[in-house]
């Protein structure tokens, strides 16, 4: 597993991410023991990450970024960088020249970051 996996390098191997009710999910079944120690770490990188850059730039912690590189145009997390699908609202195939967004890992850490400042989600 790379140092710092990407939400598509998790995806690969077997962690599920998808959106239930409206609420973000993650599920973790299919993953071996490795990946789920990988995603763990990961998030917990990338809060800690989040909760700094939102505290030394003074801004909220969805508007932090984990890179100095301005975002991406198309296909990347517009707050990692890391490679993004796309897909249109019914879900079938990728959509072409649509922003990247936010990818799922980033979700979860700027949520954990919300919940460890005292939001309740």
């Amino acid at each position: 597993m790379d140092e710092y996996p990407t939400a598509a390098d998790l995806t690969a191997r077997g962690v599920l991410f998808f959106y239930k009710e409206g609420q973000p999910r993650v599920k973790l079944d299919a993953a071996d023991a490795a990946t789920r120690a990988a995603f763990a770490a990961e998030v917990a990188r990338r809060t800690d990450l989040f909760d700094t850059q939102s505290r030394a730039r003074g801004v909220p912690v969805h508007h932090a970024r984990l890179t100095d590189a301005p975002p991406p145009r198309h296909g990347a997390c517009e707050c990692c960088g890391d490679p993004l699908l796309v897909y249109r609202r019914d879900g079938r195939a990728p959509c072409e020249g649509a922003r990247g967004g936010t990818c799922m890992l980033c979700v979860a850490a700027i949520r954990a970051v919300l919940r460890r400042r005292g939001a309740r989600l």
